[in-house]
């Protein structure tokens, strides 16, 4: 009988352990997150994008910034309807459509930006308005 008494005892510890982790997890399923990836035309990673988490009326709720791996997360997230823009130097912006967030699920996204075609300035004369010439054509 004695036998018995520690292997409660060693139960009752296990499940009052246990008990905290299965709380944490009950309140993690109900978020949901957002991880990505942004990458040039080459699939090179960009670093430095802005990325925006925005209220399905475009309001930002959120902004992080891709690091040197180009990645990105939105955590802690109440489901519901969001949408994504994605900027960066010299890459044409990305708005995303609405999309739903699901309580306990993530969401994945990956981001190719293409290169901006918007004019650069070339030389201000002194004293005269900016002249605006676009960029050269990439080589063939």
């Amino acid at each position: 009988m004695t036998m018995r008494r520690p292997m409660r005892w060693t139960l009752a510890v296990i499940a009052l352990a246990v008990c905290p982790l299965r709380l944490a997890a009950a309140v993690d399923s109900s978020q949901g997150w957002i991880t990505g990836l942004v990458t040039d035309e080459t699939d090179a990673m960009i670093s430095g994008a802005k990325v925006e988490l925005l209220s399905s009326r475009v309001q930002v709720l959120q902004t992080v910034v891709t690091g040197d791996s180009g990645r990105f997360t939105f955590g802690n997230l109440s489901p519901g309807t969001y949408r994504i823009r994605v900027t960066a130097t010299a890459f044409k912006p990305i708005l995303t459509r609405g999309f739903r967030i699901v309580a306990g699920k993530k969401a994945g996204f990956y981001f190719t930006l293409e290169t901006s075609s918007k004019p650069e300035v070339f030389f201000t004369p002194p004293g005269e308005t900016k002249i605006l010439v676009p960029p050269a054509a990439p080589p063939n």
